[in-house]
């Protein structure tokens, strides 16, 4: 199921044309800020939080995943009032804006339209900041389903003599 939401995330994203430049799975990627062969900005990491399964008849379960999308940007310039390069600073949130909008309301093969429920925004940063938008969406997880197999009864005739 993780890997329908993501891969339909990256399709999401990609056919947005919305400037995204990097799409990965979460795993702690800012620190990759000081390798040389880091990744392009902006870019959006895809976390799954822990998911509470609840099982349904027939071997299907279902649950409320929360998806996490870690937005990555960068710039040098200066959001204070009156400064000369106050809009490129504040492009970070029309980035945050146009991911949003075009994530919510994401459904695909197993999970139903994603939700926005939390913004985590970063207070903390210096030229790279690191935002995170929280997403719900209900999935439904039928890999365990074995699909019946048919037998068919026959009847024996015998003939007595």
């Amino acid at each position: 199921m993780r890997k329908k939401i993501y891969l339909a995330i990256i399709d999401c994203l990609n056919n947005a044309n919305i400037g995204v430049k990097h799409i990965s799975l979460w795993n702690e990627n800012t620190t990759e800020l000081e390798k040389e062969n880091g990744y392009d900005f902006p870019a959006v990491f895809v976390e799954f939080s822990p998911l509470q399964w609840k099982q349904q008849m027939g071997r299907v379960k279902t649950a409320t995943a929360r998806v996490c999308l870690h937005i990555v940007t960068k710039t040098m310039a200066d959001p204070s009032d009156g400064s000369t390069f106050q809009h490129e600073a504040l492009e970070t949130f029309d980035t945050i804006n146009d991911i949003v909008s075009t994530i919510q309301g994401l459904s695909g093969e197993g999970f139903n339209k994603f939700q926005h429920v939390e913004t985590l925004p970063d207070h903390n940063y210096e030229e790279v900041q690191h935002n995170i938008e929280i997403f719900t969406t209900e999935i439904t997880d039928t890999g365990a389903v074995r699909e019946r197999a048919h037998t068919t009864a026959t009847t024996l005739t015998h003939k007595q003599e």
